[in-house]
């Protein structure tokens, strides 16, 4: 490489790091991070997958369907727990067959508390009103995976070389002068950490001074009369770890008018922790002249965040037969702040100033992103049957439209900022349904045995996002300088659980087998370049856990 080209590359400044780095952190992939849900809850909700929205009488149906604290004739106090083991299974096809990762991870949750006051004033007449406070931890962020992939037939320096041609990022202005240039404030932050690191190349003799390629090669026989040979990646390696959760406070009152018709109103509140570590890795070897290069990209994210929203529902008793019901919950405005900071390095044994060191550039600290959000409103319309006096059956249909999502910056009353956020969110989700049937039974009066399914589509809109087809044939966003990305397929769950019942003391059990299938990709596809399609890993993320859930009514 030219010297006067690697001062190009030491002198761009913090300043326009700085720039960039807020410029565009935020993308759909955050709309979607922020609105994932699992089956969750108490021990008996879990056991029957979910399908309680018309059961009432317990904390998880209430947080589904509010109506149901009215079903409450004494009031009750409940504590559940939930632990169990995960693991990722992801695999990647190639030429020669399919390369198989796995990452196993532990599991542990406080999974609810509740308290439910029964008959304020009213318990003596036909009206009678409950209230409560419920917290429910909604989702666990908590996994491992690894991507392995031989022969990938692109790299990471292809899509950024394409990005910094595309977005004309000037070179010569950084020759001479320490002067930040403002052009780079629209080109995206992860092409201007390719160019601190050395991960692409500008100035190329007979091309733009907007040029840039990638910065992997190797001579194809002797430097001083041959030209250089650009490589492919021989093998490269993303892994991620993920942890956090999602949890809910809510404040409910619910009216139960003559044992038949109920109605409910829940003011929730939730809170989110996210933290998140990827290193992406590709590894270069040239047999002939046994020269090896290696590139390594690394980014932390840390989200922090909560919402604000209301929860609409109502039961309707059909006579000894069973219930229906329906709730909405409205639209959540959310605040979410970020802090995030990424480096990369970069090595070819043929350049004497790196051969026997590794260059690397990173972000010099966390960064720092604040924006809003409407997170997507779900309705959910329940059934519930009886079998004579031995038990139920359950059925919970719920839909979101996670293209509804609209995303803002603080104080832009206009929502203009982040418009195209919005726009791009809507082009590639659309609606999500969750069905969930559960069964019930109690041969015993102390004694209740339960099992249910449930299954989610993956509410992917866009055709050229297909996550069944691991060819990547859109460019998609991803958060921050974040360049890796998952695409969800969908998410299924089988449960089975006991109940007993002593007095005024009840135990619940439950294990669930959850499986959340996506597609792995470790950096977008752009089918604009001509480049071949990045191929991506098939993914299987399974939960073994079990849930103990304990209430005492009063």
């Amino acid at each position: 490489m030219n010297k006067r080209y690697r001062l190009l590359f030491a002198s761009l400044l913090t300043a326009g790091v700085l720039s960039v780095v807020g410029a565009q952190a935020q993308a759909p992939s955050d709309g979607y991070r922020n609105s994932l849900e699992g089956v969750h809850g108490t021990a008996r909700a879990q056991s029957m997958s979910g399908a309680v929205g018309a059961l009432g009488a317990d904390p998880t149906a209430i947080w589904i369907n509010p109506a149901g604290s009215a079903l409450y004739h004494r009031g009750a106090i409940s504590l559940g727990l939930e632990g169990g083991r995960g693991n990722t299974s992801i695999d990647y096809r190639h030429e020669n067959g399919v390369e198989n990762t796995n990452s196993s991870y532990g599991l542990f949750d406080l999974s609810n508390i509740s308290y439910i006051g029964s008959g304020i004033g009213l318990s003596s007449r036909p009206l009678r009103i409950n209230w409560g406070f419920l917290y429910n931890r909604d989702y666990s962020y908590k996994r491992d995976y690894k991507l392995a992939m031989p022969l990938p037939g692109s790299g990471i320096t292809d899509y950024l070389a394409f990005k910094a041609n595309e977005s004309g990022v000037p070179i010569g202005r950084y020759m001479h002068s320490d002067t930040y240039d403002p052009r780079l404030a629209n080109v995206n932050q992860s092409v201007v950490m390719g160019l601190n690191a050395w991960l692409i190349e500008g100035g190329v003799e007979g091309k733009p001074d907007n040029y840039y390629r990638p910065n992997v090669w190797a001579w194809a026989g002797d430097p001083e009369r041959s030209e250089q040979l650009f490589l492919l990646p021989d093998f490269a390696s993303l892994s991620v770890k993920e942890t956090g959760g999602n949890n809910s406070f809510d404040l409910n009152f619910g009216v139960n008018y003559d044992d038949r018709y109920f109605f409910g109103a829940t003011l929730r509140s939730t809170a989110s922790v996210y933290s998140r570590h990827s290193e992406y890795s590709e590894d270069f070897y040239y047999q002939p002249k046994n020269n090896r290069m290696g590139i390594t990209y690394d980014n932390n994210l840390h989200v922090t965040g909560g919402s604000v929203g209301l929860n609409l529902g109502a039961l309707v008793a059909i006579g000894d037969y069973g219930r229906i019901g329906i709730s909405y919950l409205l639209p959540q405005y959310a605040t979410y702040t970020e802090t995030y900071s990424a480096s990369a390095s970069y090595y070819n044994d043929l350049l004497e100033d790196v051969k026997n060191n590794t260059v690397t550039y990173s972000t010099g600290g966390d960064f720092t992103s604040k924006y809003d959000m409407w997170l997507p409103g779900k309705l959910t319309l329940s059934a519930m049957a009886f079998l004579s006096r031995y038990g139920m059956v359950t059925y919970d249909f719920t839909y979101r439209n996670l293209g509804s999502a609209k995303y803002m910056l603080p104080g832009d009353n206009s929502n203009a900022a982040l418009a195209d956020v919005t726009d791009l969110n809507k082009q590639y989700f659309g609606g999500q349904y969750r069905h969930s049937v559960g069964l019930e039974v109690r041969p015993l009066d102390w004694l209740t045995l339960r099992t249910g399914y449930s299954h989610t589509s993956c509410g992917i809109k866009m055709a050229d996002l297909n996550p069944k087809d691991t060819k990547s044939r859109a460019e998609y966003s991803a958060s921050g300088m974040i360049l890796d990305y998952t695409l969800p397929r969908n998410y299924q769950t089988a449960s089975a659980g006991i109940g007993f019942r002593f007095g005024s003391l009840a135990l619940d059990l439950a294990y669930i087998y959850s499986a959340r299938n996506e597609s792995v990709y470790p950096y977008p596809a752009l089918p604009s370049s001509g480049l071949e399609s990045v191929t991506g890993g098939s993914m299987k993320d399974t939960r073994n856990s079990v849930a103990a859930t304990v209430t005492l009514n009063f």
